[in-house]
């Protein structure tokens, strides 16, 4: 139970750390930062992860993870990587949650909390060993490389 509390807890702030990432590249969410925080703060942490959408001027929809390799290895679970697979499926065709919101016309972020180079190894694992047809809609965020609404972004937040 205790660890399951300490997994949320880093997902709950991994996302806090996003809304700021964001923050700093898109001038509205910037300028909402208090509503899109307020939502964070709302919603009570679970072991999926927390969700993320921000509409009006733009938008933007992210899954947020806190998935360690396993055996700090590299590479995840089975559940942990069929999970992941589900939730980049979710961002590129929509969720239940959110029908009202076209996909299409969002950016798409799954956020993966950074523990180190084992994170980056996996989910390059990940991505390689992705469905055909996913694997050239997902891609790994480099700065300085225009975010692109058709693909998954994979951001590594500390």
């Amino acid at each position: 139970m205790t660890l399951k509390d300490i997994h949320n807890i880093i997902t709950y702030k991994t996302t806090i750390r996003f809304i700021e990432w964001i923050s700093e590249r898109f001038p509205y969410v910037r300028e909402n930062y208090k509503v899109y925080l307020d939502q964070v703060l709302g919603a009570r942490p679970n072991d999926n992860g927390y969700d993320l959408t921000v509409t009006g001027e733009l938008t933007i929809i992210a899954e947020i993870k806190c998935n360690k390799p396993i055996n700090n290895g590299y590479k995840f679970g089975s559940a942990q990587r069929n999970g992941l697979i589900k939730d980049i499926t979710g961002l590129l065709e929509g969720k239940s949650k959110a029908r009202s919101i076209d996909p299409a016309a969002a950016f798409k972020f799954l956020v993966i909390y950074d523990f180190g180079q084992h994170t980056l190894l996996a989910t390059r694992n990940l991505i390689k060993n992705l469905p055909v047809d996913l694997k050239d809609k997902v891609v790994i965020y480099e700065e300085n490389i225009p975010l692109m609404l058709e693909k998954v972004n994979i951001v590594f937040i500390k």
